[in-house]
C-alpha cells in the first residue's frame, strides 16, 4: 500500500461532511493459498515481478495487511468515519445488506 494510511485518512476527511472507506479484496487477497513461482502484475500500474508464493510470503503478506488494516481502522475511527473491508466474491446484494447495512454506511429504506 503505498500511502500512509494517517495522512490518507486525514487528507480524504478535510472539508468532507461526511467519509465512509472501503477496502474491497478478492477473496484470494483476504486470504490467499499457496501457488508456487508466479509472475504478479499490478493491473493499475502494470509493474510486473517474479515471485514465490509460499507460506512465508503469505504469512508476510498477511502481516501487512492485518498492520494495514489495523491502521486504517484507527485513522478512521479519529475522523469518526466507518471502515469496512469487503470481499468481492460474496456479491453486491450480500454486502450491500449485511456488511455496508452493518457499518452503517447503507440504510434499508
Amino acid at each position: 500500500f503505498p500511502h500512509d494510511p494517517g495522512s490518507l485518512i486525514r487528507r480524504l476527511a478535510a472539508g468532507a461532511s461526511a467519509l465512509w472507506v472501503i477496502q474491497l479484496l478478492t477473496a484470494w487477497e483476504a486470504d490467499p493459498t499457496e501457488l508456487g513461482g508466479r509472475r504478479l502484475i499490478d493491473i493499475e500500474g502494470g509493474a510486473e515481478t517474479d515471485m514465490l508464493v509460499n507460506r512465508q510470503a503469505i504469512a508476510g503478506y498477511k502481516e501487512r495487511l492485518t498492520r494495514l488494516q489495523t491502521e486504517l481502522m484507527r485513522e478512521c475511527r479519529r475522523v469518526h468515519a466507518p471502515f469496512v473491508t469487503l470481499v468481492a466474491e460474496r456479491g453486491l446484494l450480500t454486502l450491500c445488506r449485511e456488511d455496508l447495512c452493518g457499518a452503517g454506511i447503507l440504510r434499508v429504506a
